[in-house]
């Protein structure tokens, strides 16, 4: 009898052996999926993070020569303004002196 029992348990030992290598055979397949779908995503997303460099890239060459063909920088620059702001004194100057001029004589 005791042969028996013992065969029993041997038996039913083997069953729950059975049961936890499905269990972690399954648990590990779900999570080998898991990683494969992170993995997935990681690189989407850093092919998204590669296209938007690129963007940025050309747009930067892009200004970089914007700037260099159709803006002037200040030193070139000063020497227009002082001439635009003297102008515009002289011609202020003659109409506030044509004012008096008229305010006087009358």
């Amino acid at each position: 009898m005791e042969k028996k029992s013992h065969l029993n348990t041997n038996k039913e030992t083997a069953k729950i052996a059975t049961a936890v290598a499905q269990v972690v055979a399954s648990t590990a397949k779900d999570l080998a999926v898991e990683v494969a779908k992170q993995s997935q995503l990681t690189m989407t997303t850093l092919a998204l993070v590669g296209q938007d460099i690129n963007f940025i890239k050309s747009e930067i060459s892009e200004i970089k020569n914007n700037i260099d063909d159709k803006y002037v920088t200040r030193i070139e620059f000063t020497p227009i303004a002082r001439t635009v702001y003297g102008m515009v004194s002289v011609i202020l100057l003659a109409v506030i002196g044509a004012i008096m001029t008229l305010i006087l004589r009358s």
